[in-house]
């Protein structure tokens, strides 16, 4: 009884940390890219092979080498060890401190101890930022990271004409916005999803799409139609954003799951010490019938020995 307690207990124990783990753990042998956050830790869980050469995808085509394994021996560590540090023990890479740079397809090869191949495994990486409502400014030369479904802000120049332009298939051909003497003259396809806010120079896409990602170009003129120059942002929306912080929505979302976890393992407990009372029951009831049986058994003995004993008494008395 003890033990099933102490058993249900650590179930319990073990469910509530996982859905409170806050990093993540990728794994070469998952099919779906993983996700991490900037500036939080990320662990790469690496098979148990003799030898492991870690590379990473540039530009499609060639790759850069991260890391070689062989032997029980690192005879190659990433470029900015130790912020990537490989964990001999458990074949885990551990990312200290995550970056955007980090992101990238990586290709992991794998070798017995002869040199023979044993299979090669892909991982998509994603580190996104933390912001949940991101800030894009035409300056910043990085791309800019927003969400699926989430608001995003584009920080357009204080200049007194701008013309605001997508690429398509690398040609600027899809005209979003025409501004000039504090007007805007054309709106976003896609208005009021994209609206634009004269007094700050802002475009808030209050709904992100898929299809919001792509390079955008910012033309600028003076007040008298001369260029100012040209401006290039790389926005991409994503599916899922990593939020470290744990906003107000995402400790509801784990509550709710862990009191669903609570119920659940309640109910598993209550049905198994019910089992239990019933068992230790039946087991009782039939302790006794075999006891009252036994007694029942030797009073019938002590009767037939008895009535025995009387004949012979009689017996003997009559010669």
């Amino acid at each position: 009884m003890r033990m099933l307690v102490i058993g249900i207990v650590m179930m319990f124990t073990g469910a509530s940390m996982g859905l409170l783990s806050m990093n993540p753990v990728c794994r070469f042998t998952q099919s779906d890219p993983c996700y991490g956050a900037v500036g939080r830790p990320l662990y790469l869980q690496l098979p148990s092979e003799y030898e492991l050469v870690l590379k990473m995808s540039n530009s499609g085509t060639s790759f850069v080498l991260i890391f070689k394994f062989k032997n029980q021996i690192t005879s190659k560590h990433h470029s900015d060890y130790p912020r990537w540090e490989f964990a001999t023990d458990n074949r885990t890479m551990i990312i200290s401190n995550a970056k955007k740079r980090d992101s990238g397809k990586y290709t992991l090869e794998t070798f017995d101890s002869f040199g023979g191949s044993k299979g090669a495994y892909f991982l998509q990486l994603i580190i996104e930022g933390l912001s949940v409502n991101p800030v894009c400014r035409f300056t910043q030369s990085d791309p800019c990271y927003g969400a699926v479904g989430r608001p995003l802000y584009l920080q357009l120049e204080y200049e007194d004409e701008f013309i605001l332009k997508m690429s398509n298939s690398g040609t600027f051909s899809i005209l979003i916005l025409k501004y000039k003497n504090q007007r805007a003259t054309k709106h976003h396809s896609d208005y009021p999803r994209w609206e634009f806010v004269t007094d700050n120079r802002t475009m808030v896409i209050s709904n992100a799409e898929k299809r919001d990602s792509g390079k955008y170009k910012l033309e600028s003129f003076d007040l008298f139609g001369g260029s100012k120059g040209m401006y290039f942002l790389q926005l991409i929306i994503e599916d899922t954003i990593v939020q470290t912080n744990y906003e107000a929505e995402k400790p509801k979302d784990t509550f709710g799951v862990l009191v669903v976890v609570q119920v659940l393992e309640i109910i598993i407990l209550l049905t198994l010490l019910g089992g239990f009372h019933i068992y230790t029951k039946i087991q009782r009831k039939r302790i006794s019938r075999t006891v009252e049986t036994t007694e029942q058994e030797g009073q019938e003995s002590l009767y037939t020995n008895t009535d025995q004993e009387d004949r012979e008494h009689h017996h003997r008395q009559r010669r």
